[in-house]
């Protein structure tokens, strides 16, 4: 008998170590058009890393970082975050607010212009690295140029 219980402890201990899953980035856009996304899987509802939804044609996009979102409400206070972006060799920082998405907390969030230096890089890019608050994570960009192309198709977002 203490075998078996040792063995079903091993076991459950085993399974809390292994990983659940393997996460494979891939960007793709989504059939409406008004949205591009990194994600896992074709439909992961909140497990999006980032995210960039169009606001109309003409206006520049929003960028949002699911990943890095805070568990309680930034300080009303605080001066706006600025997200850090590295993509190979190039360095970028966005002024960043806090959309609520209800459990997954309070996403950083931040204007993406059509023609700018970052959303160029991460059209050419292979990776990227996203920093808010010391909180660092990394990405594919696999799929990103091909799936802004048809974004940028489907939504005509700009540089206002």
């Amino acid at each position: 008998m203490i075998k078996a219980s040792t063995a079903l402890v091993v076991m459950i201990l085993g399974l809390q170590a292994a990983p659940a899953f393997a996460r494979t980035d891939r960007w793709s856009a989504d059939t409406s058009g008004d949205q591009a996304a990194v994600t896992d899987c074709s439909d992961c509802g909140d497990d999006v890393g980032v995210l960039v939804s169009c606001q109309g044609a003409g206006k520049t996009a929003k960028l949002s970082v699911p990943f890095l979102a805070l568990e309680a409400e930034p300080d009303t206070a605080r001066e706006t975050a600025s997200l850090s972006f590295t993509v190979g060799s190039d360095s970028f920082e966005l002024p960043a607010s806090f959309d609520a998405w209800g459990m997954v907390g309070f996403v950083p969030v931040a204007a993406l212009a059509r023609s700018s230096d970052i959303a160029k890089a991460i059209r050419r890019g292979h990776a990227m690295a996203v920093e808010l608050d010391g909180k660092k994570i990394e990405f594919s960009l696999k799929g990103s140029a091909s799936a802004l192309a048809a974004f940028e198709e489907r939504c005509g977002w700009g540089d206002d």
